[in-house]
């Protein structure tokens, strides 16, 4: 979808096809706002679907699920995401953050001239804090690279060629997908995930054990749906752990990943992070509370200028529900039909000159409170737009902060012979995922907060 963002340079509007279906890509600011805020009900549904009976785990996931259920799982899942349902989380995290530097002390000196795989490295942190955050138990990721729990989770984000070609035709060819019945979680991970939510909800039960974490969350709107006579069921109970674990520990994973790779190719941006971090630190002894954690301003750059260069997901997909024209800025306008794909081409958004000076260039500053009001409304999506923004994106801000400052304050980030100079996106991917991989290697500082 970049490519063909570039192609039509000047166009509101670009018309394409995929298979047999025909799309159409947005180019325009004000039409974005348009789709993603003002003419919402048109189109608030997302351009992939699964089968709810082949998958109905994921199914109930809120990026799939539209009209009055969707609208109605997000109100009840909103709650678990404020600050003060997510306060508590955090010596929860500090926890897997200490373990975290304890992992790379051990294996800094012996992994070799090239480094870490940052996505692995990073997807064992967030396997961690999100298995202790959703279920409350141990995934062992740090200790055992085989954890079983990391093991399943993979099974449904990992690329590659097989998954790809599923995933294709369960989003372009869904007819095809439902004859093969093709699903998304394959069986024995749902099973999987099904054991593990019964056991934990049954021990919490039994013994009358109350946690600060999203499972107990669910506990009790489960709870308070069976006093209001409503219906929230172990099924759900299980998708939701699923969600917030799956959307909890790839996209937060990508995010961290892209960072290490940025500060280990920009030592002096790095530096004055690591600056603020031991800063902040030392003026709480030693610790990031909530509040200051959120609020270091080059901390929050760094995040949010990566994820413009290397957004988790490249392309925003919407289907029209509603038969509506769209007035691009420049005038023209576009009829849309009922059922028509829509494509946002966010990566091409991020990358684009005209909102962006020097686009390829990694530049925190641009997230500065002195210059990022000069971003046009909507042409930021890292976390997307609109009501439909991700659910989980202070759950994300909150462990992947964490995760960087707690490297940069303990650990010198630096660039491998295998560290890529311009990342190569991998084809079996639908997710941001660099071609051979992101390596970084670290070295211990001599003096750490």
């Amino acid at each position: 979808m970049e490519n063909l963002y570039k192609l039509y340079e000047g166009k509101p509007f670009v018309g394409f096809w995929r298979f047999r279906t025909p799309g159409l890509l947005i180019r325009d600011p004000e039409v974005t706002k348009t789709v993603l805020l003002q003419e919402f009900n048109s189109f608030q549904q997302n351009g992939f679907r699964v089968h709810p009976e082949l998958d109905p785990l994921v199914h109930k996931n809120p990026f799939m699920l539209t009209g009055e259920e969707w609208k109605t799982t997000r109100q009840t899942l909103t709650p678990s995401f404020t600050n003060s349902k997510l306060k508590p989380l955090l010596p929860l995290m500090e926890e897997v953050a200490a373990e975290l530097v304890q992992y790379l002390r051990a294996n800094c000196h012996t992994c070799g001239p090239d480094g870490f795989d940052a996505k692995d490295l990073c997807s064992k942190y967030t396997m961690e804090v999100v298995a202790t955050s959703a279920f409350g138990i141990k995934g062992h990721s740090f200790q055992n690279p085989k954890a079983e729990l990391r093991e399943m989770t993979m099974q449904l984000l990992q690329p590659g060629l097989k998954k790809s070609i599923e995933l294709m035709l369960i989003n372009f060819l869904p007819s095809l997908a439902d004859l093969l019945k093709l699903r998304m979680m394959p069986v024995e991970v749902d099973q999987y995930f099904r054991g593990v939510v019964r056991t934990v909800v049954d021990e919490r039960e039994k013994k009358n054990i109350t946690r600060n974490d999203f499972m107990q969350n669910l506990i009790n709107l489960k709870k308070k749906a069976v006093e209001n006579g409503e219906t929230y069921s172990d099924e759900d109970i299980t998708a939701h752990a699923v969600t917030f674990m799956t959307d909890g520990f790839e996209t937060s994973a990508i995010i961290m990943s892209f960072i290490l790779h940025e500060l280990a190719r920009h030592p002096d941006v790095q530096e004055e992070l690591r600056q603020e971090v031991v800063a902040a630190r030392g003026a709480n002894g030693g610790r990031l509370p909530f509040e200051v954690l959120l609020e270091l301003p080059l901390l929050d750059q760094v995040i949010h200028e990566t994820l413009r260069l290397h957004p988790a997901l490249p392309a925003m997909e919407k289907v029209c529900t509603r038969a509506i024209s769209l007035r691009a800025a420049d005038g023209t306008e576009l009829h849309v039909p009922k059922g028509q794909l829509v494509i946002l081409p966010v990566l091409g958004f991020h990358k684009d000159p005209r909102y962006f000076h020097d686009p390829e260039r990694f530049d925190p500053d641009r997230f500065s409170p002195g210059r990022k009001s000069d971003i046009p409304k909507y042409m930021f999506l890292g976390f997307g737009g609109g009501p439909r923004q991700c659910l989980g994106m202070r759950f994300a801000l909150q462990q992947t902060k964490l995760a960087i400052a707690t490297m940069v304050a303990h650990f010198v980030i630096k660039a491998t012979p295998k560290t890529p100079e311009v990342v190569e996106q991998d084809p079996t991917s639908f997710l941001a995922c660099a071609k051979g991989g992101l390596w970084v290697r670290f070295e211990e500082r001599q003096t750490s907060l």
